[in-house]
């Protein structure tokens, strides 16, 4: 499942989204192949395929903030999980790895469906200018 956003608390430091983040972010380190985040005119795909385990999976809205924060650099206010200090640099917080902002994604296409076999998985495409 993606990282999600709940509340006003800052994602980077629950316990519980560190290892959806941390997927998120290596994913879409792979996917980049070294080229440098989105700066403009960004469009953002979400796909969330909910498998027979997730009861009550989450709100769509929280899994589109999720993502869209988990792509770009944590807010320097951030305290980030101590589990990221054994992450591999390129993928931590501190850098921007799908995108600079969040502000400058101008279209979301979103959606959610649940099966009833088979895991949970989800799909980030991502098109905009550098």
């Amino acid at each position: 499942m993606p990282p999600k956003k709940d509340g006003t608390n800052s994602m980077w430091g629950e316990h519980g989204n560190f290892q959806r983040l941390r997927a998120l972010r290596q994913a879409a380190e792979v996917a980049m192949k070294g080229q440098d985040p989105l700066r403009r005119n960004i469009n953002l795909t979400l796909e969330v395929h909910c498998g027979s385990s997730d009861v009550r999976p989450g709100d769509l809205d929280n899994f589109i903030t999720g993502v869209c924060d988990g792509l770009q650099k944590a807010s320097a206010r951030c305290k980030p999980n101590q589990r990221w200090r054994e992450a591999p640099s390129k993928i931590g917080p501190q850098r921007a790895i799908g995108f600079e902002n969040d502000a400058e994604v101008v279209s979301i296409s979103a959606s959610k469906t649940f099966t009833t076999h088979g895991p949970s998985w989800y799909r980030v495409v991502l098109e905009g200018e550098r």
